[in-house]
């Protein structure tokens, strides 16, 4: 009875949801280590808060990016990726690759996204349970930045987000 007690109310917790990861590293696992293990030291370390950033720009690009920046918070994990792609993606290739616009009437059976405003009007794709946001440019149809982070998991994290655009 106990025992049955007890594996009840482990599957009653909140699951702690891990981040998609890229190349390896996973917001809400992986460390600041594992980060200069993969990609070696950054071009620079910038301070923010109680975390850090890790900026590999320039000489220090990664494969695929004019830029990337790990948010390393103050136990080393690694919460936010930040990338910004060195070639220019289009909306049906991010649909491909991480899935389409959600129904507005199902609950979503696979991954897919919600269009969100920024705070300064910009169209950005938010797939929740994915933990990932693609920015969109001003045309909403190519790629401005993506950001890779935990998932929002309902009751543990707040949205970021604006609101919902329709």
């Amino acid at each position: 009875m106990r025992r049955s007690l007890m594996i009840l109310l482990l599957l009653c917790l909140p699951a702690t949801a891990l981040g998609m990861p890229w190349k390896g590293i996973t917001p809400g696992k992986s460390t600041e280590k594992e980060v200069l293990e993969a990609f070696g030291q950054p071009a620079g370390k910038v301070p923010s808060g109680k975390k850090q950033v890790l900026v590999y720009k320039a000489d220090r690009t990664i494969t695929g990016t004019t830029q990337a920046q790990f948010s390393v918070d103050e136990k080393g994990i690694v919460e936010e990726i930040t990338l910004f792609p060195s070639t220019q993606l289009e909306l049906p290739e991010i649909e491909d690759t991480f899935g389409k616009a959600c129904s507005e009437q199902d609950e979503p059976t696979q991954p897919c996204y919600r269009r969100v405003l920024t705070e300064d009007f910009r169209t950005s794709l938010w797939y929740k349970e994915a933990g990932l946001v693609v920015f969109l440019n001003k045309d909403k149809k190519t790629v401005f930045g993506l950001l890779y982070r935990e998932p929002v998991v309902e009751g543990v994290r707040k949205a970021t987000a604006a609101s919902e655009t329709k």
